[in-house]
């Protein structure tokens, strides 16, 4: 079985409250006025129609590993024009045409959702950690990425799937997951909690908030601490926290172990001035996204 990620406050994201209600009042013919049904009622329907044909497009795309990019033909039964170009409007749809289809792409789809790419790679390193005999003599190629934590194989990295070996089947035979940092998981597991807990009181009293950590958050926090030590974790939080430009972003967690290396090697403004990084550098620098 194959996912798609959906933030959970979608359906009150200000671009679908704003969804108005002649995308379904026209091509249903009620007039504004009409007693038959309630103007109030046309926008519920309206925004209830927009994130099912929304919802609808994101499935398809994961599951056919488009990158966001969705044919209208996909969409077509269930979807008017008014509904789509209202998508298109409130900026949550794109226009789009690929290979001779028209159809439409999810803003932001790439944020929250792996691409192909992202998919071929994590399936790659999952049969390198699985299979180590399968792989080539040769060794890996400097260009292609393993995940701290793995293991090299003397043989590098075997060849792409076959085509009987689906992604279900492999999630389903292994999940996965890169493993932790030193020590034991319980003590790796209590640090997790302790570097989101101390993320979560400087947050509140820089900003006077409490912020929402989510799944997005703790694998961020899991990220900080991948070869690193609680206290190095910590420093990069505080650096993160000192700097206005970011404060003023609200950063999450994921934001910051996204941004890893622009906390490296600093130090903290303002009153904590925490050396970021150890004087006889021990750190390991963060793996460039690809």
């Amino acid at each position: 079985m194959i996912f798609a990620k959906i933030d959970v406050n979608m359906a009150h994201h200000y671009r679908l409250l704003d969804v108005g209600a002649d995308s379904v009042r026209i091509p249903l013919g009620i007039r504004a006025e009409s007693e038959r049904l309630p103007s109030d009622a046309c926008v519920r329907i309206a925004r209830a129609a927009a994130l099912g044909v929304w919802t609808a497009a994101l499935c398809y795309t994961r599951d056919h590993m488009l990158d966001g990019f969705c044919p209208m033909s996909a969409i077509e039964p269930f979807a008017v024009d008014e509904v789509v170009e209202e998508l298109v409007r409130q900026g949550l749809f794109e226009r789009a045409e690929r290979e001779g289809r028209q159809g439409v792409v999810i803003v932001n789809y790439a944020k929250h959702n792996e691409t192909k790419a992202d998919i071929d790679r994590r399936l790659k390193v999952d049969r390198a950690r699985k299979n180590p005999d399968r792989a080539p003599r040769g060794g890996r190629a400097d260009s292609e990425w393993i995940p701290f934590g793995f293991q090299k194989s003397s043989g590098g990295i075997p060849p792409s799937e076959s085509e009987s070996e689906t992604e279900t089947e492999l999630r389903r035979r292994s999940p996965s997951r890169a493993p932790g940092g030193p020590g034991s998981g319980s003590e790796r597991a209590s640090e997790h909690r302790e570097l989101v807990a101390y993320y979560s009181a400087a947050f509140e009293r820089l900003k006077g908030v409490k912020p929402v950590v989510g799944a997005r958050g703790g694998a961020g926090a899991k990220k900080l601490l991948q070869g690193r030590t609680l206290a190095e974790a910590k420093a990069i939080v505080d650096r993160a926290l000192s700097d206005p430009w970011w404060l003023d972003r609200n950063p999450d967690l994921g934001a910051i172990a996204g941004k890893i290396n622009s906390f490296i090697g600093r130090k903290a403004s303002g009153g904590g001035a925490s050396e970021v990084q150890p004087p006889g550098g021990t750190w390991r620098k963060a793996e460039p996204a690809k």
